[in-house]
């Protein structure tokens, strides 16, 4: 009986081992350093945000052949969200990662131009820009989606997130910190494999 009991998860388990990674999940954080003045009612200098999305893992590169210029259009599940409790979400963006742009630079860049989020009096949420810029090139080792990401390697470093009315105003910040996180299927099937032997285990008892 306990063997018909734990079949199902460890059909679930035998499933997991052959499943791959799906998604990277990049976790951007920092603070702002300036504020349009249309817009300090609800964003402060020194103010933490967070940007958030997700990219498959074998997104393709859309300058195939090109081992300078990586373009990735594929990104999911992007939001911006701010201390203050602003939020975010984009779609519609561009991932770059450039390893030895002019033979010295490497540059991590993400852009958006279309944004959904809360007006701030008459002014609407239009875009947002990220660059990191590594002016001794050693960031990274090719145009492929990075696994890893240290801030402290990049000597430019800035966010833009725009708004508009009848003229441009935005907030400007400093990226703190880069994490990169693997988000395995595998993973997800191994924990429901788990959590039905618990269950059944506990029916059993």
């Amino acid at each position: 009986m306990k063997t018909t009991h734990a079949l199902p998860a460890m059909l679930l388990l035998t499933a997991a081992g052959g499943a791959q990674a799906s998604e990277l999940v990049y976790t951007i954080n920092g603070r702002l350093t300036s504020v349009g003045a249309p817009l300090s009612s609800v964003f402060t200098v020194d103010e933490a945000f967070v940007l958030n999305f997700a990219i498959d893992e074998d997104a393709p590169d859309l300058f195939p052949g090109n081992p300078v210029d990586g373009l990735y259009d594929s990104a999911t599940n992007i939001s911006i969200n701010f201390a203050n409790g602003y939020s975010a979400t984009l779609s519609g963006a561009r991932f770059f990662i450039i390893n030895d742009f002019n033979d010295f630079a490497d540059i991590f860049a993400f852009d958006s131009l279309s944004v959904t989020g809360p007006a701030v009096g008459s002014f609407t949420p239009t875009g947002l820009e990220l660059t990191l810029q590594d002016n001794q090139g050693t960031a990274f080792d090719s145009d492929a989606l990075p696994t890893g990401v240290d801030a402290a390697d990049f000597e430019g470093n800035f966010l833009n997130f725009f708004f508009t009315d009848t003229v441009d105003e935005g907030v400007t910040g400093v990226i703190d910190s880069v994490s990169v996180v693997p988000e395995p299927a595998s993973l997800a099937l191994l924990s429901l494999g788990l959590a039905c032997t618990t269950r059944r285990r506990r029916g059993v008892a």
